[in-house]
Order: C-alpha cells, then sequence, then structure tokens
C-alpha cells in the first residue's frame, strides 16, 4: 500500500531502528527516490539522528531505480574502506563529517513504496 507523511517517516525510522539496533552508524548513504514526499519524510526522520553524518546521493546522480540501493552500499562499503565520509554533496542539509567510519547506514525511500536500510560494518 501507499504511504503518506508521517506514517512514513514512521517507516523509515522504522527500518533504520531494525537495520542498526544499537546505532553503531556514523554515517547514513540515503539513497531516497527524491520524489518529494519522500524526501521530506526522510528528512525529518535522519533530522532526529543529529549524531550521524548524513549523505544524499540521488541529487547528484539522479535515481538509477532497482540500481538505487546497491550503489548506496557499494558507496557506504567505499567510506568504511577509505575509513572518512566524503564532502557534503549538499552543504545546507549535510554536516562535515571526519573521522573513522567502523560502520555506515545505507537507506533507500522509493516513490511510493519500498523503504529499505542496510548496515555495512568494518571487517
Amino acid at each position: 500500500a501507499r504511504r503518506h507523511g508521517a506514517n512514513l517517516q514512521n517507516s523509515i525510522n522504522t527500518v533504520v531502528q531494525k537495520a542498526d539496533p544499537d546505532a553503531k552508524a556514523s554515517l547514513i548513504i540515503s539513497s531516497a527516490s527524491g520524489a518529494h514526499e519522500a524526501m521530506d519524510a526522510e528528512q525529518s526522520a535522519l533530522s532526529m539522528l543529529s549524531d550521524k553524518a548524513v549523505r544524499h546521493l540521488t541529487s547528484h546522480t539522479g535515481h538509477l531505480k532497482e540500481a538505487q540501493m546497491p550503489f548506496a552500499l557499494a558507496v557506504a562499503a567505499l567510506c568504511i574502506f577509505n575509513n572518512n565520509a566524503f564532502a557534503p554533496l549538499d552543504t545546507d542539509n549535510e554536516r562535515i563529517f571526519s573521522g573513522p567510519i567502523e560502520h555506515a547506514l545505507a537507506l533507500t525511500t522509493g516513490f511510493f513504496r519500498g523503504e529499505g536500510a542496510a548496515l555495512v560494518s568494518k571487517a
């Protein structure tokens, strides 16, 4: 079923909590679809995680449809491998982050349905 507003925000909060129950991730790689409602709900959900650095990929890559989540996973793995986040892409909504990264969360929010998250950890 399609989701709206607070229901979507709650859904995003739930997938983040289930993927990272111990809140280990210091970095979140967002691959949200770019649909306004999805982006607004994701922004609201992520604003509650002020201790996490967030990077939004879609505004610079466009939406890659089915490849979007695997792309976010690959970027999260590269950040862990390089032991640092890349520079903010959206300086109005992303904060500077430097420091080691042991865990990163890849997050996706689809156009009409399909929220998902996966925790990527250093081996």
